[in-house]
């Protein structure tokens, strides 16, 4: 596990969390939406590579993902289009599987937003994956 740590945080092969770990359906919508997110158990689910190039020389893509703690530090946060942080949907550690949790067009305070474009970011330990929502009322 220490070698796949070495690799993932050399400069050359900056990994990114894969977008199919995080989808939202209807999108657009109108009440809510169920945000889905999956905890991947390998390296090959979890992570692509940038400009499509092949994963780094070493790295077993069947090789559990080493997260900091064992299992990783997950956040879901909902932002406006300029950045400014609405929402925390789930935040907690979390081991491997599927999860669903719903947004229903509500900041923090549960005031209603305005229809438009919205970004939802689930992070997980140090990497990220963003997800562009509309919302329609």
């Amino acid at each position: 596990i220490n070698q796949q740590k070495t690799i993932l945080k050399s400069g050359d092969f900056r990994p990114a969390l894969s977008s199919e770990l995080l989808k939202g359906f209807p999108n657009p919508f109108r009440d809510v939406i169920q945000l889905q997110f999956r905890v991947p158990v390998t390296m090959g689910e979890a992570f692509v590579w940038d400009k499509d190039i092949n994963p780094p020389v070493g790295l077993d893509l069947q090789a559990a993902v080493p997260w900091q703690n064992g299992s990783p530090r997950i956040s879901l946060k909902i932002y406006s289009i300029n950045g400014q942080e609405l929402v925390t949907l789930f935040s907690a550690s979390q081991g491997p599987g599927e999860n669903t949790v719903q947004w229903a067009g509500t900041d923090s305070f549960g005031r209603q937003v305005a229809s438009g474009t919205y970004f939802c970011k689930l992070q997980m330990d140090q990497w990220s994956v963003t997800r562009r929502l509309v919302y329609l009322r």
